[in-house]
């Protein structure tokens, strides 16, 4: 990775993590034992994109198994047979609704921990102290972490998640500040981020979200690891995100959340519109709309 020029580097170090959310939300987390549907319910119902995932009877420990995400779920299905079968028949009509959510049914029944490692992440959890300074969170999140928890072990009850958005948001709110305006008014070639020819991973407008989400996740970059948790000398990760261009290359719009779409293809026209796929977009997932957000377009209008 690049690391930030000195004066972010400064500002970096200065910041409390704890400082760095002004009203942390309520860590809310699923037993190891819980399905994978419990799961799903949960992150629909309060529209987010993770739980930690803890071993049973250790409510008041926090016993951390690992962390799961929406994307952790989407990829376990996606790269099934039976799922995939059933996305096939469905698209070609030889399936009804009704019965693509019976037969994927039994693929939601095992129990969240089965797919704990399935994508290197998820088996890994970083509880980073409150008083840490923010260029730790941000050193993990520039070697592909998504989301680290903050607290104490002698505070359970008061740990709560801290994601790459949360230090975007933080990033943003101070982009004036002396030591950060420098960094920020650079361009990503003059950060080093956009130096030589690389080859471009992308989707086009015409992919159904499957094939684009079984892109985004089978797509891995290999980073040597400074986690001394891991015990790896290496980390494996998926991509964040894939722009979608089309047959010129071109960005390419698309609506802000794949998951609100609850009638297919009626969307909601107060969606925001980015020119990138990312497990964001995995907000408000559900079992009951997993065959509209697997098969719709990139495009629908």
């Amino acid at each position: 990775e690049v690391p930030p020029p000195a004066e972010m580097s400064s500002f970096l170090d200065a910041v409390r993590v704890g400082d760095a959310v002004t009203a942390p939300s309520e860590l809310r987390t699923i037993g190891a034992q819980e399905t994978i549907e419990a799961t799903l319910r949960k992150l629909g119902k309060h529209k987010i994109l993770s739980l930690p995932v803890v071993a049973k009877g250790a409510a008041s420990a926090h016993k951390y198994l690992g962390i799961i995400s929406a994307a952790d779920i989407l990829l376990h299905l996606l790269f099934n047979e039976q799922f995939v079968s059933a996305l096939e028949e469905l698209e070609t009509e030889e399936l009804s609704i009704k019965d693509f959510n019976h037969d994927v049914e039994s693929l939601l029944q095992a129990p969240v921990k089965s797919i704990i490692g399935q994508r290197s992440e998820s088996k890994l959890v970083f509880l980073i102290r409150p008083e840490a300074p923010l260029s730790k969170v941000v050193g993990h999140f520039a070697q592909g972490v998504h989301r680290v928890l903050i607290g104490t072990n002698d505070k359970p009850k008061q740990h709560w998640l801290f994601t790459q958005s949360d230090a975007v948001r933080y990033l943003r709110r101070h982009l004036t500040h002396e030591l950060v305006a420098p960094t920020a008014r650079l361009t990503l070639e003059e950060l080093g981020l956009a130096a030589g020819p690389k080859n471009m991973v992308s989707v086009s407008p015409k992919d159904s979200a499957a094939a684009a989400f079984q892109k985004l996740m089978s797509t891995r970059w290999t980073r040597k690891s400074n986690f001394d948790s891991t015990g790896d000398e290496k980390c494996v990760w998926d991509l964040s995100a894939l722009p979608i261009l089309d047959s010129k290359s071109h960005v390419v719009n698309m609506r802000r959340s794949l998951a609100r779409h609850t009638k297919r293809p009626h969307i909601s026209k107060y969606m925001r519109q980015i020119g990138t796929i990312s497990q964001s977009d995995l907000r408000g997932i559900k079992t009951e709309n997993l065959h509209e957000v697997t098969t719709i377009e990139l495009d629908t209008p």
